[in-house]
This record gives structure tokens, sequence and C-alpha cells, in this order.
């Protein structure tokens, strides 16, 4: 099943990723078990699910993306953000095209309510804007306390784009957070672990 991923579309969602291949090894490396819980907020095309789950088949896949409520242009990670670019509209569909061994929900993360204490790990990528966020389109600190009631108490919080527009409100959170571990992937730097 794993062959076809992603393949049957005309378009080739992945290559449209904002995530690299080492900040997957990075996620991977915090997945010790054979078996676990993972969600997935601003899951995009699914590339990281996807590549994960060559690895860790028997883990629980969640994503959560506003996808075709906040639609914009998939360019690909070598082009600048541009709202009125041409291409491609971001839609759930690429997801489940690429995941289709995970539950996605297409939704603000505001909105989808998870029981405490559900993930081992949650990755913080970026998400679309909700009504009455921040001025960079998400009340980032929120998503950071959300999701530490949503993590295991042994469980990982990935948080995305240090390097980002968005990096100084995920450094600020963080701070917030005061976690007593914290580890920088080495290559990017754009990425990081927090427990």
């Amino acid at each position: 099943m794993t062959a076809t991923l992603g393949k049957s579309l005309s378009l080739d969602s992945l290559s449209k990723a904002y995530i690299s291949d080492a900040e997957i090894d990075f996620i991977r490396s915090f997945m010790w078990d054979d078996e676990g819980s993972i969600l997935d907020v601003g899951a995009f095309v699914g590339k990281t699910f996807h590549n994960l789950y060559q690895h860790r088949p028997k883990w629980d896949y969640v994503a959560v993306d506003s996808w075709e409520l906040f639609p914009f242009p998939m360019l690909g990670p070598n082009k600048c953000y541009d709202r009125s670019a041409e291409g491609p509209m971001v839609h759930s569909k690429y997801f489940k095209e690429n995941c289709p061994f995970s539950h996605f929900h297409v939704a603000a993360y505001e909105d989808v309510h998870f029981p405490k204490n559900t993930f081992d790990i949650i990755i913080l990528g970026a998400q679309a804007p909700k009504e009455g966020s921040d001025k960079l389109g998400v009340n980032i600190q929120w998503h950071y306390k959300k999701a530490l009631e949503e993590i295991k108490d042994d469980g990982i919080i990935i948080g995305r784009y240090l390097n980002h527009r968005r990096g100084p409100c995920v450094r600020e959170s963080i701070d917030i957070i005061n976690p007593e571990n914290f580890i920088l992937e080495p290559t990017k730097k754009n990425i990081c672990a927090l427990w």
C-alpha cells in the first residue's frame, strides 16, 4: 500500500511540502515505541505523516488543518508565500490521498477538542488564520497551551517554523512554557522538541 501513497492525483503534492527530510527524521527520533499517537496541526499535504508511516505503521495518525476553509496556492518550499499567486489550491484531498491511514479534521485547531493526555507527540506547524487571532493569523501561545493539555505526561511537543515570520511568536510561546527539556534540530534549526 505505501508504494502508491500520493501517486493517483494529477499533482505531486508531496513536492509542495514545507518540511525537509531531516526535520521529519528529527520528529521520528522521538517515536520511540512501535505504537503511539501523533497529532499534526497544520498538516498541509501530509508529507510528514507519509514519511513517518513508512517506519511506524502501527501509530495512530491524526491531523488538523483548515485546508479548504482557508485555501491558498501550493507553491512549494522554494518559493515565497504569495496568496495571489497562480497554482493549485491547498485542499484536504491531497492530505487524504497521501495519508489514507490517518484521521483528519478540516478545521481550525481551536475548534477541535481532544481529551486530555491523548497524544504521545503533537506537531505544532503553521495553521491558517481564525477570526480574532493574532496579527500573524494564529494565536500561537494558545496553541501551545492547548497542546500541553492534550499531550501525555511523558509526551513531546514539536515546534515548527522557528526561522519563519512566526518564529518570534513560537519562541515566546516556548519561553512561557519554560520546558524542562528543549532540543533544536541541528541542520535547519527551524524545528524543536520540548517536554
